[in-house]
């Protein structure tokens, strides 16, 4: 039976993955997304608890063909926690949330501004396990993500804050590798299609607006490394993650994790 659903799982997965690469074909504009892998630990075990939390620092950038007056360059600064319930050796589901504080500028010359604000990631995935080994493991996880994200821009003469609320489908998978008793190597790659809509509020010396649009869909793809010392779980990480795909819009995250798990 267990046999049955890894296989049933793995193909489920790898047609989610296909659709998705379609869907991200098609991507051509993006907007803010900070999405962190979900995965609490490299492995789970029948009926386990794990729990993760983490801290990052984290740079962000537009594409260098992104016009003058919409290019930007932030730094971050996050928290967030992972949780996660096994229901035997091969399903669990995970949750996470949230925070992450970023300031910056944004265009430049005469018009450049500073830019701050926040976003807020919220997700739920349902994990597959079809390979565990005390040297090698594999997961596979696929579900819903929500992000909120309040961001205000401060130019000469005008003052606009944004609020987006973006929702998707990410796809993912981790494998991990125990160097030996001491020191672990994990590997993390993901796919996340968003769409939203955003509320703007523009005001200057001479007008006011507020302006609500559509988050047309777009991409982020994130791929990172994890090192793990395995008698306390802590890890230390480095990811880069990318959204956008078209040559004038787009953007690179850098991020720099420190995280400390725990089974219960």
């Amino acid at each position: 039976m267990v046999r049955k659903i890894v296989v049933l799982s793995f193909f489920v997965i790898v047609a989610i993955l296909a659709a998705t690469a379609v869907f991200a074909a098609n991507a051509d504009t993006s907007s803010f997304s900070i999405a962190p892998p979900p995965i609490a630990n490299p492995v789970f075990d029948a009926k386990e608890k794990d729990q993760k939390i983490r801290v990052t620092y984290l740079t962000m950038e537009s594409s260098p063909t992104t016009s003058a007056s919409s290019q930007f360059k932030l730094k971050g600064y996050g928290l967030d926690m992972v949780a996660r319930k096994a229901f035997n050796s091969v399903l669990a589901i995970d949750g996470g949330i949230g925070v992450t504080y970023l300031d910056g500028t944004m265009g430049s010359g005469s018009t450049a501004g500073t830019l701050t604000g926040m976003t807020i990631p919220l997700t739920v995935n349902l994990e597959v396990q079809p390979v565990k080994t005390d040297v090698f493991s594999l997961i596979m996880f696929v579900g819903p993500q929500f992000g909120i994200s309040m961001m205000q821009i401060d130019l000469p003469g005008m003052y606009i804050t944004s609020d987006s609320y973006v929702y998707g489908l990410q796809v993912g998978a981790q494998m991990g590798f125990n160097i030996n008793d001491t020191i672990g190597i994990d590997l993390f790659g993901m796919t996340l299609s968003q769409a939203g809509s955003q509320d703007t509020y523009i005001s200057s010396t001479y007008y006011s607006d507020s302006i609500s649009s559509d988050i047309p869909s777009f991409t982020t793809t994130t791929y990172g490394l994890d090192f793990v010392y395995l008698p306390w779980g802590l890890a230390l990480s480095s990811i880069l993650q990318e959204a956008g795909k078209s040559e004038s819009t787009g953007m690179k995250t850098h991020m720099y994790q420190f995280a400390w798990s725990h089974k219960f």
